[in-house]
């Protein structure tokens, strides 16, 4: 009978809901909804079409759902800002977005295209199925954040993909990024992970693909180029069970692969990723952004936000 009753009550929205909120902090979440929806009080930002010609050197690809695309107004407006930049954008779903949501997402970027999930599901598996890459199919159901690496491939049109958590700010212009999008780097470019988050081990990975792993890529924060994006390898790579142990950690360990194998940087140190607190590198130089991985995330809204706000940076107001 108590299986049962769990087994229901996880069925239920609202017992999800309330909660992930009980274990997040009811003080937290009240300053989270608080200062989030700031957001929505900002200027609509234009970027590039996606179909304009010639192709844009860099688009900027974003996976979200309801629960988070508020922080993913964040990023976006953030990095545009900071950028200056018009790099088309895409919004994909990566979970139940209601019409409100779509609305504010295309409200704030007039531009911008989203990418619904039924119709990625339809497109993308496909394109899959026709090149005969059942294992990107099979992974793809099973480790959604895989959406955020094969689907980009198969949309939009430029040579450099700017793949963005939800979880990350920008505090001022990210000169690295776009010096490489624009010059054509021919190395992927990532965050440096605090840890080795993947789901083999650099042994394994030497053993099965002849492939030195390196350590400390983390995907959050990712210019990929879209020609190294190797189906075929990847569907290698999902034909391991190791693979898909860990479903979180599968699209950063194809990543991690893929970087290793065809030609990666680490950003500096100013591109920051933590769980604490701090907005400056080691030697006291201000970051230029911050990664907030994790659950349920604190310092996000009660540092990273606040201090966007206070530096003026989103300071247009809709019209």
């Amino acid at each position: 009978m108590i299986d049962r009753l769990r087994l229901w009550l996880r069925r239920r929205p609202m017992w999800v809901r309330f909660r992930a909120i009980n274990r997040e902090g009811w003080r937290n979440a009240w300053r989270r909804c608080a200062i989030s929806s700031q957001i929505l009080d900002t200027a609509p930002v234009r970027t590039r079409s996606p179909e304009a010609t010639p192709p844009a050197p860099a688009e900027v690809h974003i996976l979200l759902w309801d629960r988070d695309y508020l922080n993913g107004l964040w990023a976006t407006k953030t990095f545009y800002v900071a950028s200056g930049m018009n790099w088309p954008l895409f919004w994909h779903q990566g979970g139940p977005l209601s019409s409100r949501a779509m609305d504010y997402l295309q409200g704030h970027f007039p531009d911008s295209r989203i990418v619904r999930s039924a119709d990625a599901d339809q497109n993308v598996n496909a394109e899959l199925g026709q090149r005969g890459l059942l294992n990107c199919q099979i992974g793809r159901a099973k480790a959604f954040m895989l959406r955020k690496l094969i689907d980009p491939y198969f949309y939009g049109y430029a040579d450099h993909l700017l793949l963005l958590d939800t979880d990350v700010l920008f505090f001022s212009c990210p000169t690295e990024l776009i010096n490489a999008a624009t010059d054509r780097v021919s190395v992927n470019l990532y965050n440096r992970d605090r840890g080795f988050w993947y789901n083999i081990t650099p042994e394994a990975a030497r053993d099965r693909y002849k492939i030195e792993l390196l350590p400390q890529i983390n995907a959050g924060l990712s210019l990929v180029r879209r020609r190294v994006i190797d189906l075929p390898l990847v569907d290698r790579f999902l034909a391991d069970p190791d693979m898909l142990a860990k479903p979180w950690l599968t699209e950063q360990t194809i990543q991690a692969l893929l970087g290793s194998r065809y030609g990666m940087q680490y950003l500096p140190e100013t591109y920051g990723l933590s769980t604490g607190p701090g907005l400056s590198t080691s030697d006291g130089r201000p970051l230029i952004c911050k990664h907030y991985p994790g659950h349920p995330r604190p310092y996000l809204y009660q540092e990273g936000m606040p201090r966007v706000l206070q530096s003026g940076l989103l300071s247009g107001r809709k019209g």
